[in-house]
């Protein structure tokens, strides 16, 4: 069955480049009054599970693909028990829709493919000696490529779709030392803000209804390295 939920306020793509210019500089003055705070880098790789919710398409329902997640990791203390960090990654996410069986028992599905280079902004609370934290952020999509595929093959959508995206995460994870290196794990929640689909873009997208959002959930494994003598 569909998911119906209420609208959901609506961010314009105009407002994404100086959001990020704040978080930008809060990030760099944040850096240079706590330069002696412990700091990790690191890599990280995961699945994700992604949907779309909103008006449904005619005589259709949504359903949910697995894609990828796999990108870089950067964080510093900012105060006990507490990191701030930029996590840069290329993230794949596959969604879509198909129709109701016809007369003839016949269904046609659409599956829609995104790949985005995303930068989340993280805050992590930790607990537990620091071995496990629940984490919260803004994450800033911007899509390099956009995939429509029936039965008919696949299609280059991404004009029909906005360039930017801007997105909400929870999570919660753990910390696991060997040695010098921690291993991570982490589970998220994550919301897209902005609908993607571009007004009167609806024809290219074989009827996908204007309003759309995105959501899904996020599995990361990690490896970061402590900077410094820490």
């Amino acid at each position: 069955m569909p998911i119906m939920c209420t609208r959901l306020p609506r961010v314009e793509s105009s407002y994404v480049c100086p959001a990020l210019l704040a978080l930008v500089v809060l990030l760099g003055s944040s850096f240079a009054a706590g330069a002696s705070s412990a700091a990790t880098v690191g890599a990280q790789i995961g699945v994700n599970q992604c949907g779309l919710y909103g008006d449904n398409p005619a005589n259709s329902s949504y359903v949910t693909r697995t894609g990828v997640v796999a990108g870089a990791l950067g964080q510093f203390d900012i105060a006990h028990g507490i990191s701030l960090g930029l996590e840069p990654a290329y993230v794949r996410k596959a969604n879509g829709w198909k129709t109701a069986e016809d007369a003839a028992g016949d269904q046609e599905q659409f599956d829609l493919t995104l790949d985005y280079i995303t930068l989340p902004v993280v805050v992590k609370f930790f607990s537990a000696g620091g071995h496990a934290y629940c984490s919260s952020g803004l994450m800033f999509d911007f899509l390099s490529k956009a995939t429509l595929s029936d039965r008919n093959g696949d299609t280059d959508v991404k004009s029909a779709l906005k360039s930017t995206d801007v997105g909400l995460l929870l999570g919660v994870g753990g910390v696991f030392p060997i040695g010098r290196p921690s291993l991570t794990t982490e589970l998220r929640f994550v919301h897209g803000l902005v609908n993607p689909v571009k007004d009167n873009a609806t024809s290219a997208l074989n009827n996908l209804p204007v309003r759309v959002y995105s959501y899904g959930f996020e599995l990361i494994a990690g490896i970061q390295f402590p900077l410094g003598n820490r």
